[in-house]
């Protein structure tokens, strides 16, 4: 987990809780709990969206994939704030009923650019503040 984003839950005028990947469990958490943050990592396995593994994807964690999915949907059932950051944003997807472009450069090569990228910011949370930020590495997954 990257150091920024506890940080940024803090100065928000939150309190990060770090939760233990125990499905059994997600029902408290969304209950006990005000707003849910989904932070990186890697890619949800496949297999949660109806596809296989493509071979020029890494490794999956199941344990992770089944607590996130479990959470999800308890938090959706109680209409509380929740954030997905990269992965999160993936794993939101598809406890949605979405799918993933497992691999870019493979399954779509006319979308695959190259290192840096300008990209440009805008929230309305005091999480971020409006800015333009140099990005120099991407996924090769995409929603």
């Amino acid at each position: 987990l990257h150091d920024a984003l506890p940080i940024s839950v803090r100065r928000g005028g939150g309190v990060p809780v770090f939760l233990p990947w125990k499905p059994k469990h997600a029902a408290f958490w969304a209950k006990h709990l005000d707003g849910f943050l989904f932070t990186g990592g890697g890619d949800p396995d496949p297999k949660h969206y109806g596809q296989s593994m493509r071979p020029e994807c890494g490794t999956s964690n199941p344990a992770r994939d089944e607590f996130e999915l479990a959470l999800l949907k308890a938090v959706m059932d109680t209409g509380k704030p929740i954030l997905g950051i990269c992965r999160g944003e993936q794993i939101l997807n598809v406890a949605l009923g979405g799918t993933l472009i497992q691999d870019i450069p493979s399954q779509r090569p006319e979308a695959a650019v190259s290192p840096p990228y300008q990209v440009l910011m805008m929230t309305c949370s005091r999480l971020v503040m409006l800015k333009a930020t140099q990005v120099s590495e991407l996924r090769p997954s995409s929603l």
